[in-house]
């Protein structure tokens, strides 16, 4: 009988679940594994209550046999159930909110939404969120677009309607404090916002040419780089995201080809070549933590698009077997980049795919599903929570989603006899 007692990180990652539809607990809680042939084997009982469908089974069974007793379960498992819908936050936002972002380490969420205050900050304590007292000055807006949190949590930018058509604020503890306005501003509201993984380029995009806009930061001064020579093409520009290697912008715009490439080089912007395979019409956009991966929604069958990035080449992923079936509007990443949300405007609203060796694998729906158009959401940092915004009243939904440690943390596996 083989027994693993200790693995490192790459070789935990081998553990990946090739089967977890077949996953299953027996009365006496232990594990039961099935075969291709439906037959079960008892790789080791669980010591602790771990949502079976996120626990991933050996890669091959040829290292445990019928009779063994134990089995590797790699600690950033949860103990916490995975997938519940949390209760709402006692104040809720006032409107439907368009975006969602999070501060780095995972203690604040602000949402931008459609009606005064126009954006709605919480505190997270565990799994509650706490409004916080609105900022003495608020965006001049009809309806806000667009949020977005620096990566430390020091800045808030919320997109308005009227010129000068964002708004940035200072935090210090819980209070939000406007700061002065950049010298130059993008020519209509921003659809999204969004900053470099340091902190120190502020991303937009907007539905007016020259499209997309990038600020550097110097202290509270944002200052607008030179815009590209070349600027998307197609109409306007709705996602944006700079990836974590903080030199790849990708951007999801209306009409053909539906994205834009860009490559950030000091302060030079350069259009890159679309992949061979294009959108057509674009939306949302995340990049994975790895930045090997980008993700984008579309308005158009198959509704969405991955890409793996080698370089500056783009090569777009097999769809996967089972497609959302109507228009998507938002994506997000977990944090170890394992999965991948798309919220969209049918039933059941919010999928959730696994990605391993490039292919993506829909997941069961989860509990307790959003009840309207999920147009926002995003993971905690920690992947502890996954937060969505829909179009109706309760506006955001909160699942406790049991991610664990991320890539990258040490990792003490545990023998469970």
């Amino acid at each position: 009988m083989a027994i693993v007692k200790s693995i490192t990180w790459a070789q935990a990652q081998l553990i990946q679940a090739q089967i977890l539809s077949g996953a299953q607990l027996n009365a006496l809680g232990e594990l039961l594994l099935v075969r291709e042939n439906l037959a079960t084997v008892n790789v080791g009982k669980i010591a602790e209550l771990y949502q079976v469908d996120a626990i991933q089974a050996v890669e091959s069974l040829t290292s445990f046999d019928a009779e063994a007793k134990q089995i590797v379960v790699p600690n950033w498992y949860s103990p916490k159930v995975n997938n519940v819908r949390l209760a709402n936050p006692s104040t809720l936002p006032a409107g439907n909110p368009e975006k969602v972002s999070w501060t780095d380490d995972g203690k604040y969420v602000a949402f931008a939404h459609t009606t005064t205050p126009f954006v709605t900050i919480y505190k997270r304590s565990g799994d509650v969120l706490t409004k916080l007292a609105d900022p003495a000055i608020l965006p001049s807006t009809t309806i806000s677009r667009s949020v977005a949190f620096s990566p430390d949590g020091r800045y808030l930018v919320v997109g308005q309607a009227s010129s000068p058509y964002f708004i940035i604020y200072k935090r210090s503890g819980d209070t939000f404090t406007k700061i002065a306005d950049p010298a130059a501003f993008p020519s209509a509201q921003p659809f999204d916002i969004s900053w470099s993984a340091d902190g120190n380029y502020l991303l937009m995009t907007a539905g007016t040419t020259p499209y997309f806009y990038v600020y550097s930061r110097s202290g509270d001064v944002f200052t607008k780089l030179t815009n590209p020579a070349s600027n998307p093409t197609g109409g306007a520009m709705y996602g944006v995201r700079m990836a974590p290697n903080g030199t790849h912008i990708a951007m999801g715009g209306s009409g053909a080809p539906g994205l834009a490439m860009y490559k950030l080089v000091g302060s030079t912007l350069t259009k890159l070549t679309d992949p061979t395979a294009l959108p057509g019409d674009g939306f949302a956009v995340a990049w994975s933590p790895n930045a090997q991966f980008v993700a984008f929604t579309s308005t158009v069958t198959p509704f969405l698009h991955v890409y793996s990035r080698s370089g500056d080449t783009f090569t777009k992923l097999t769809n996967p077997d089972s497609l959302p079936t109507a228009t998507t509007g938002a994506v997000g990443w977990s944090p170890d980049g394992q999965y991948l949300f798309f919220g969209h405007s049918a039933a059941p609203y919010l999928i959730v795919y696994r990605l391993a060796n490039g292919v993506l694998t829909r997941l069961p729906d989860i509990t307790t599903l959003p009840t309207d158009v999920v147009k926002a959401g995003g993971w905690s940092p920690d992947g502890q929570l996954l937060v969505t915004a829909q179009a109706t009243t309760p506006f955001i939904n909160t699942y406790k989603s049991a991610m664990g440690q991320v890539p990258g943390s040490p990792v003490v596996p545990r023998i469970i006899p």
